[in-house]
């Protein structure tokens, strides 16, 4: 999750934390309940049940998305992926910066690309 409103995930968080507490508050009183011959506490035990599970794990992913690191690196660092050693430069990708027949390395190749934009060029081929 990217947290394009982060008042407003962090108001799930919390309405989701609510939501724990209560179910957890139900699952106790379904378990300290006498049984009885209706299908009642059982019902009650799995629905609070489900209910803490699935709130509880929503509230940690959104927790995870709001102050975890990073899901990509800000630079692209070479020798953490990226072309092979001795692989081919793919020069259609744009116009050099300096001709290769004045003696200096063409940039276009070696130029520095960010993270999601390798990842992209990966996936379609490209690198």
């Amino acid at each position: 999750m990217y947290a394009a409103d982060p008042r407003r995930a962090r108001r799930w968080f919390w309405t989701l934390l609510a939501i724990a507490v209560l179910a957890m508050g139900a699952l106790y009183q379904g378990m300290r309940a006498a049984p009885g011959p209706g299908p009642g506490t059982g019902l009650l035990v799995a629905f609070s049940a489900l209910v803490l599970v699935a709130s509880s794990a929503q509230a940690a992913r959104i927790l995870t998305a709001l102050n975890g690191p990073p899901r990509f690196p800000r630079r692209w660092r070479p020798g953490r992926g990226g072309p092979l050693p001795g692989a081919k430069a793919d020069l259609s990708q744009g116009t050099p910066r300096s001709s290769p027949a004045a003696g200096t390395p063409t940039e276009t190749a070696d130029a520095p690309v960010s993270a999601p934009t390798a990842c992209r060029q990966m996936r379609r081929g490209r690198r």
